[in-house]
């Protein structure tokens, strides 16, 4: 069962597309929002756009 993280944003950052997907499939489960980015750069305009915790 989920817990009650549902307000949290995650940005995970790595340039593996598998990495990205695993830890996205976990922390959905743990009941947070995911977002990603595939470098440095996409990170810090989603990080900017999104805002996550």
């Amino acid at each position: 069962m989920p817990r009650q993280n549902t307000e949290k944003l995650i940005l995970i950052v790595d340039d593996s597309k598998d990495i990205r997907d695993v830890y996205g499939h976990f922390l959905k489960e743990e009941g947070f929002r995911v977002a990603s980015a595939t470098d440095g750069q996409e990170a810090l305009e989603e990080a900017v756009k999104l805002q996550p915790d």
